[in-house]
């Protein structure tokens, strides 16, 4: 198995390093206790981001299962369709608010993998709410 866990996050920074507010981020979001939001924080200290985590998968959530690595990349879609549903909902303007008070905001996918490749299927309704809200995607693992 290449991908050990994933994470999909919502993000929220200051250029300058200034902690990111819950009012300022968090607080304009809606999430409801039936939304796939596993997560949300505010900055907790300078330089760090405030982050709504939409997606947080472990590989040993499946070693029960027939396939592990098969059932990770089903549950792993399943998560990413409801966070592209969950954003979608979002008002766009919520994002140009967020912006214009000088925050940047993105999609920060990070993971942990054991070899120099991994394969990660964006769906459309995903990448459609990324794009109408503005939303840069940033891929890092192993850091």
């Amino acid at each position: 198995m290449a991908v050990h866990n994933l994470s999909v996050n919502l993000r929220a920074s200051h250029p300058q390093g200034s902690r990111v507010s819950h009012d300022a981020f968090i607080g304009r979001l809606t999430i409801a206790g039936d939304d796939p939001i596993v997560d949300a924080t505010k900055s907790k200290s300078e330089w760090m981001a405030a982050l709504a985590v939409m997606v947080a998968i472990e590989i040993g959530e499946f070693t029960d299962a027939e396939e592990p690595s098969e059932a990770f990349v089903i549950a792993l879609r399943e998560r990413l369709v409801a966070a592209g549903d969950w954003l979608s909902r979002q008002p766009i303007p919520v994002f140009d608010d967020i912006r214009a008070a000088g925050l940047e905001c993105d999609v920060f996918v990070g993971g942990w993998i054991d070899c120099d490749q991994f394969d990660l299927d964006l769906p459309p309704n995903f990448l459609l709410a990324c794009g109408e809200r503005g939303l840069e995607i940033t891929i890092c693992t192993n850091d």
